[in-house]
This record gives C-alpha cells, structure tokens and sequence, in this order.
C-alpha cells in the first residue's frame, strides 16, 4: 500500500512539475512574465502601532520600468495567500543602481554559502528572476524551513530600499522546481524573512561591483553565548538592523552616482579597514573570470589608507554596535526622509517625543565679538586635482596657522554640498562650467563672500568685457602690484583681453588700450533678476603688453569682492624642474610671489596672514597619574609586545618613547614623543588637576604635552585603558572629521580620551550615541559653575558646541573599533577656552557677563575645565550604562538647540516637505514629524559644513 501511495505522489508531483514548467515555456515565448506572488498581513511594531505596511497591493513589481503596463493573463496555481500567474508584457527592470553578488560564499545582502553556477544553463537559455522580501520580518531564533536562492539560481546582484530585492539567473527547470516547493511549504528566507514575490522579468543595465571585498564589515558574527536569551534577542535585532542599515547606505551612494557612471567609495562605520569601493560593472558583457578582483589585489585594496580623489566618497553613521571593527564617525540644501522600519530606532515611542520640552530661552547671551565671526572655511573649486592641490599649499604657506579650514570640493560637491553660507573664501582655479555662475552670484549675494579667481575663464563670466582670449603656453611676464616691482611669474595659458562692450568706460589718453576697455563698474543679474553693480579696480598690470593681471571686484554695497589673477600666485618654482630659465627666474621672485598672494588675501579679502610665522618646535610629554596605575599600564603593554624592549611604542609614523629616572630624553619631533614617567609639568597645574577630579576611571591617567602632532594618533591604534587621556596644549595635525583638519590654536582646550563600552552594556549597544553624551557633559559642566547656569550654550545636533545659537565654540569626534568583548571608542574634543580666535571663546564671554553683570566669575583654567567635565562625562557614562536613558535625554534636551526647528525632507519620490524635529531615537539619530503626524528618523550626509543640511534617511 505504501509503494502504490508513493508511486502516486511521485506521479502527482512529477506532473505539477511538468505542468508548471510547460506553463513556463508558454509564458516566456508570448513575451510574457510569471509572477509567484504572497500577500503577506500589515507588520506591526512590538508597540502595538502599525508602524509600515508592506501589504502587496499589486501583483508585479513596482521595481519594473513597465509595471504600470502589466496585465494578468492567467492564474496557474492558487493556494492560501498564494497564487502563480501569467503577467504581460514582461517586465523590465534596470539594474544600473544595483550591486553585484560577491561571488563564493558571502552575507550581502542575506547569507549565501556559494554560487553554483555549473548547474544552470548557459546564457542563451538563461532566466533572470526577481526576489523581492520583507526585511521587517526578520526573527530572532526563528524555527521555519528556509529557502536557500542558490539552491534554485545563480545571485546575480541585489538592492536594497524599502525591502531586499535579489536578481538570479536561472533556467525554466530551476523556476519550475522553484515554483512547486514555494508554493507546498511554508517557507521564508533566513530568520523569517517573508518572500512577497517571485517574477521573471528581462535585464537592462549593469550593476555596481565591490571591489574591495575584504573592507566589508561581517555582521553575522556569531553571538557572545555568555549573553541572557532576551539579550541575545536584543543584540540580533540591533545587529539586523545595521545590517539593513550597511545594505541601504551601499544602495543609496550607488543611486547618486550611477548616472554618470562614477566609482564610489562608501565608508559605513562598520568597516573598519576602509571604505567600501563600489565601480561599474556589466555582468552580461564581461567574463565572470575578470568581474573580480582577485585576492592579491583586494589585499593591497585593502592596505591603502586613502581613496582617490576622483571616488565620491559617502560616510554614514551606524545604529548598531553589532559591527565588526567599527568605525563609528558622525562626519549633512535638502533631507530625504522614510518611513523605513529596520533604519528606525524600536525603542523610541511617539508619547515620549511628543512629551519633549520645548528648546529651552537660555538667558545670558553676551555678544562677544560675535558681530565679526564668520565660519573660518575655505573653499578651492579647480578642474585640476594637482592645481588645487597647489592652491592649498599656496595658502597653508599665507595664511596665519590655525585659522581655516580648507577643503578641496568638486564640482558636483560644490552643487550639492550647504557650503553657501559656511565660507569666508572660495578659491577658483581653472575652467568653471556656465552652471556655475549663478551659485556663486546666490554667493556674493546672499552671503557676502569673497572670491580667489586664479586663472580662470570665470573672469568673462563676471566681466563680459574679457571674452577674447590670447594662447600664451607656459609665458613668463613681468608684473608688478603696489611696492612689488618687475615680478616674475607664469601668465595663464590665455591671456584674457578687454574689449569695449559699451561706450561708456573711462579713458585715459596715456593708457593703454586694453585698460581703457575696462569700465568703471559692471552690472550682474542674481537668480531672482535683481540688478547688482560691481566696481572694478586695476591692482596690477603684466609690463609688456599692459595686460590686467590683478583686477579687484567689489559688490557695491556689500562687502564680498572677488579679485581676479592672470597670473599663477600659486605656482611654485618646482613645477618648472624641466625648465631651468623658468626654474631659477621663478626662484629669485617666489618669496615676492608669496608676499604679493599674502596683501590680496589680506588687504582685499580680508584674511589673517603672514608668512613671518614662527617655527614649530616640539615638546616632551609627561605621563600624570597613580605610579601603580601607570606601572600596570606599561606592564600590560609590554605583555602585549606593543611595548618593546626600549620602552618604545610605534603608533603609525610616531614613536611614543617612555622616559624613567636617569634617563635623557631625545629631541621632540613630529615623529618622536618622548614621554617622561616620573616628572610634572610647569605648564599644566597637576595639583589643580587631580584635586578637582572625582572621577573613578575617566582622566585619571594622563599624557599631556605643550605641543604634539595629534592627540588622537596616540590612541587611535592602541588599546590601552579606560579612560586614558591624552591632553596637548597645542597640535600640529590635528585630526577632524571625515579627514579634516582639526583646528588647534592656542588657548583651545583639546583632548582625546579612549572609553571601552562592554558589549553588553547600554552604550556597548548603541555606541552612536557617546557623542551625545559627550556634547553634554562640555556643556552641562560649564553651566553647573554658579553665574553661568544660564549662559546661552548649547548643542547642534549631532556633535558641535555653539554659543549665543549661532556660533560654534567646540566639537565631538568619536571613532570606534569592536573587539571580541567591547567597543574602543576613541574620542577628540575641542573647546574655545582662552583663543578668542577663530570665533570667540568661554573665558571672553564669562569676562563679558562680569563686565555687564558685575560678577566675579573666574576664568575657566585648562586644569579646572578638564577636571569638572570628566567629573560630569563619567556621570553621565554611568546614568546610560544603568540605562537611565530617559534621565539623560532630559538632561540633553535642555540644552539643545532644535525642539521643533523645522527642516526641509526630501521624500523617495524627491517631493520637499516641512517635518518637525521632536528628538534622537535610540541610536542618536534625528527623530522628526511630518504634519500629518508621520515619524521619520533623518541622519547626516557627510557633508563638513552644516549637518542640519542634506539630511538623508536613515537606514
């Protein structure tokens, strides 16, 4: 009975097989798409809200150019929420945004144990198919079968949006047999993923390939077995969620880009090796043996500490403390906003963001100098990575050290990036494209800035007059400018000459014709077609053909001036080597080339200069603290070989060398920092210090030095112990974020300070947020000094300090690596205490409240500043390890700055709406309102200027 039973089923299941795959043929020949396709119930939050309804209401894909156009031919199989149908036409999906399947076994984007790609047919006979699932069904411990793709197709590339989508290449007998099983059992994708749909549809494009595979952060790391079941829930969840996060982040940096076909280098912090390469790919065209790199290339992919500067690069803050080797970095005109249920945090309820209190009316707001601040940005725009790389050096050489940071940006950056109103100069170097134009009028328009146009065709732009152009390759003229006589310098390869565009210009009989030919003043057009006048000056002239090499432009009525350079002000001598004429003429003038580029930045654009400027000499450090807590640091290091044998500790390209009792220490340099054990210092009060300090952990071991290259290269690389403190008085190369430069005057009070968070602790899951814990206790520890518990003090989201709302005095830089048992979190933090410049500073604005007041507050110390704030960071660190995370949000909500601001969202289909912002969530990331009541969870681009601009969602 038992074989007859089986024959039967055998026979029954052999003709569903037969049956479907016919129905296949069918299909595929009248130009046709199948369609398996599950409705799945409306997910519900744990809360109990209906958080996102991923219900299907139509059968194809809305992934499909062409879904619109799709009709249901017939119904083959129908079974619960199940059904197997014939759509047409087929359907087409463009996979230009997507990206590539590593090939062998990988976990992007769900965890494939390897392709099988001998066991389908070849090209000619080759089916793509198109899995779509639910990411918001994922499961802890979920006990169900599970359908493994590569059992069934070859992965052929992925994306992810508001779910998982995974294109395979497979044969009508593998989506037959596909077909049968999905639609027999109830299966799922790893840990309950539910499958919406299954559908075969014809491939346009090609997708985007990793190329550095090894810089991939694994996030299927098996879970710490010491770990409660509810933690080890917890801890999946967290972790599934940075995935998802790793996923979208990868997704959305393609999709900028895959227009023009451009590398893009993403750097999550879940990588901490490096940001993911993403290049072009064509898996049709190409031959799978070169569609990768091989290993011994992504191993020197992965050596390489830089990106080209011709890569877009994208960071993205992580919510999860489920990466492996983190680095956690907070480094965003428009938002984009969604209602993404993995990217948002799941313990943030709406009573609780709706219950914030209101930004707080801080009451002392002292005006110190705040009249004349202006963010001390600079911008090089060129069409030339070497020029621009030139012009930074041209200025580091001019300007007064540590009053600007420069950037290079490129012409897409400059369209898309909020610099606008964040610039006190923009330099432009090169050809600029008519598109341009207008941004830099909205510029000198709106926000009075001042300009650098060193041999550029934007000179016609501004002044018509110069639309001729003379080819003078490589010409070395005479110039001269105020005192600076017969100047040798390179001309621009076109010499712009000045024609008459209307009668009325001034004419001087003596003068040359091509200096008659410039007017008095011009008049520009701004993008509302207001009508602005520019006056023009002549600064200098090349002395053979009488040429204008220097014009300065002025806005009437304004102060933005822009001065014009047909000469190379930044050209050094150096760059002529296979000209020795030019070489040695352009050595004897390079010190006047400099003195000539320092007047025009100062007297007419009106930065601080000089290039008289002191040289930098290093000092010892001294290592502060208990003698035993030290003596087992040092032990521990030696243990570790991280110490060797001459008590010295290599930290990249800096040695740290421990000096004890009777020993000499060596000279200081950038590349040697000598570290006396057993002495004190004269510039920093350690009884000051250490007296005022309370704390158990944080600042109790110390290495302070006047003058170092970097605090954070100290510890970036080691893991040394909680708390552990570095303190410079001054830095050489201080480290910003995203790679910039740190700004290190003297006067500012800088540290760096290395926590290690426990895995299973509040912060160890959610290390995104230190940053917020740290931005309050800078300012919760200066508003508890009695006079200042009102000073107007605040926090812009995420990490920056700002007085009076409007100027930053101080910022947060966290990066973070994960071990086996904790995350490293490696934090830098400035402060304006004593440097009134590049803005204004603490001690200018307590001595403001005294003067109007009457009070007698004294100056904050370095000593005293650093001892409350660690005495405040350590109590808050351990209110969120007992996760008192409500208390502590109070506490953060009273002093910042965004209680209901309103931010522009850009929505997935580019609509602009207004939301709200109500809070953080969980992770620290923006928590907003839409007015139909609609919660968003918004985070930062990147961007290094404003991170209230190009808000994007958060995954």
């Amino acid at each position: 009975m038992f074989t007859v039973y089986y024959a039967a089923a055998t026979w029954l299941q052999s003709w569903r097989l037969s049956s479907i795959l016919q129905k296949i043929r069918h299909v595929s020949q009248r130009n046709g798409s199948i369609v398996i396709h599950q409705e799945l119930p409306p997910y519900i939050h744990s809360y109990g809200t209906v958080q996102q309804k991923m219900e299907v209401t139509s059968v194809l894909s809305d992934l499909c150019s062409n879904h619109m156009e799709g009709h249901v031919g017939d119904l083959f199989w129908y079974s619960a929420n199940k059904r197997i149908v014939s759509v047409y036409p087929k359907q087409h999906l463009d996979i230009s945004g997507w990206i590539k399947v590593i090939p062998g076994r990988t976990h992007l984007p769900l965890q494939i144990k390897g392709i099988k790609t001998d066991c389908f047919s070849s090209d000619e006979n080759a089916l793509f198919i198109l899995v779509e699932a639910n990411y918001n069904t994922c499961q802890y411990n979920f006990d169900s079968n599970t359908l493994e793709l590569e059992n069934f197709g070859e992965p052929i590339a992925w994306h992810v949006g508001d779910r998982i989508s995974i294109l395979l290449k497979t044969d009508d007998n593998s989506l037959s047999l596909l077909s049968v099983t999905f639609m027999q059992n109830k299966l799922t994708l790893e840990n309950g993923i539910e499958i919406m749909r299954i559908q075969s549809v014809d491939v346009t494009g090609s997708p985007y390939k990793i190329y550095n595979t090894g810089t991939v952060p694994q996030t299927y790391a098996p879970l710490d077995p010491r770990l409660t079941r509810s933690e080890r829930k917890d801890f999946f969840m967290s972790r599934w969620r940075a995935h998802v996060s790793m996923l979208s982040t990868f997704c959305e940096a393609v999709d900028q880009v895959k227009d023009t076909n451009q590398d893009i280098a993403v750097r999550h912090p879940g990588s901490g090796v490096g940001a993911v390469k993403l290049v072009p790919a064509n898996y049709v065209n190409e031959d799978d043996s070169a569609s990768f790199v091989s290993s011994s290339e992504n191993i020197i992919m992965e050596k390489c500490n830089s990106i080209p500067s011709n890569i877009c690069v994208v960071e993205s803050p992580s919510p999860s403390s489920g990466l492996s080797s983190s680095r956690i970095s907070t480094d965003m005109s428009t938002a984009q906003g969604s209602t993404r249920l993995a990217a948002d945090s799941a313990t943030t309820s709406l009573s609780s963001l709706r219950s914030l209190p209101v930004t707080p009316r801080r009451t002392i707001s002292p005006d110190v100098g705040l009249d004349r601040v202006k963010p001390p940005n600079i911008i090089i725009f060129s069409d030339s990575t070497s020029a621009a790389d030139s012009v930074k050096v041209a200025l580091e050489s001019t300007l007064i050290k540590d009053r600007y940071t420069i950037y290079n940006l490129s012409f897409a950056d400059m369209l898309s990036t909020p610099w606008l109103h964040q610039a006190c100069l923009v330099v432009i170097h090169g050809n600029v494209p008519p598109s341009f134009t207008p941004v830099i009028i909205q510029y000198l328009v709106q926000s009075k800035g001042s300009l650098l146009v060193l041999c550029s065709d934007f000179l016609g732009s501004i002044l018509p007059m110069f639309h001729t152009a003379e080819v003078r390759p490589n010409e070395l003229v005479h110039c001269s400018y105020k005192s600076w006589k017969h100047v040798p310098l390179m001309h621009h390869v076109f010499c712009y000459q000045p024609t008459p565009m209307t009668p009325q210009f001034s004419y001087d009989e003596h003068s040359s014709g091509c200096l008659r030919a410039i007017p008095d003043t011009v008049e520009i057009k701004d993008g509302e077609g207001q009508v602005h006048k520019l006056k023009i000056d002549i600064l200098g002239a090349e002395e053979t053909w009488q040429t204008p090499s220097l014009l300065l432009v002025s806005l009437i009525n304004s102060n933005s001036k822009i001065v014009f350079s047909q000469v190379h002000l930044e050209v050094a001598p150096s760059q002529y080597e296979s000209d020795d004429k030019k070489r040695q003429a352009l050595e004897k003038s390079d010190r006047a080339r400099l003195e000539i580029l320092c007047d025009v930045l100062g007297s007419h654009l009106g930065l601080m200069c000089s290039i008289k400027q002191s040289p930098i000499v290093y000092t010892n450090a001294y290592f502060l603290g208990n003698h035993e807590a030290k003596q087992q640091l040092l032990d521990k290091l030696q243990k570790e070989g991280i110490l060797d044998s001459n008590s010295t500790i290599k930290v990249g390209n800096l040695h740290l060398k421990f000096c004890g009792k009777g020993v000499s220490p060596p000279t200081p340099s950038s590349t040697l920092l000598p570290v006396l054990k057993y002495s004190c210092p004269q510039s920093f009060s350690t009884v000051d210090y250490f007296e005022n300090l309370k704390t158990q952990s944080i600042g109790r071991l110390v290495i302070f030095s006047e003058v170092m290259t970097s605090s954070m290269q100290v510890i970036e690389c080691l893991e040394l112990c909680h708390g552990f403190t570095v303190i410079p008085f001054y830095q050489t190369k201080g480290k910003g974020r995203g790679g910039n430069k740190w700004l290190s005057p003297e006067g500012c009070a800088m540290f760096s300070l290395q926590l290690h968070l426990p895995l299973d602790s509040y912060l160890g899951k959610y290390p995104s947020l230190l940053q917020h814990v740290i931005s309050l206790a800078i300012v919760s520890s200066i508003c508890q000094i009695h006079g200042l518990e009102e000073l107007d003090i605040g926090i812009k989201w995420p990490n920056d300090v700002y007085v009076n709302k409007r100027t930053k005095v101080g910022g947060v830089l966290v990066n973070s690596t994960i071990t086996s048992h904790s995350v490293i979190c490696n934090i830098g933090c400035g402060l304006n205490l004593f440097n009134k410049e590049p803005t204004v500073c603490i001690n200018d604005l307590i001595k403001a409240i005294n003067e109007e007041t009457g009070s007698k507050i004294s100056p904050l110390t370095h000593e005293i500043y650093f001892a409350n704030l660690f005495n405040k960071l350590e109590e808050l660190y351990k209110m969120a390890q007992s996760d008192l995370i409500d208390e502590l949000k109070a506490q953060y909500y009273n002093f910042w700055l965004h209680s209901d601001a309103e931010v522009d969202v850009k929505t997935s289909d580019n609509q602009i709406k207004k939301v709200k912002i109500k809070g953080i969530d969980t992770y620290g990331f923006l928590v907003v309102e839409s007015s139909n009541g609609e919660l968003l969870t918004l985070q930062p681009d990147g961007n290094s200027f404003d991170m209230l601009s190009n808000l994007i969602i958060s995954k």
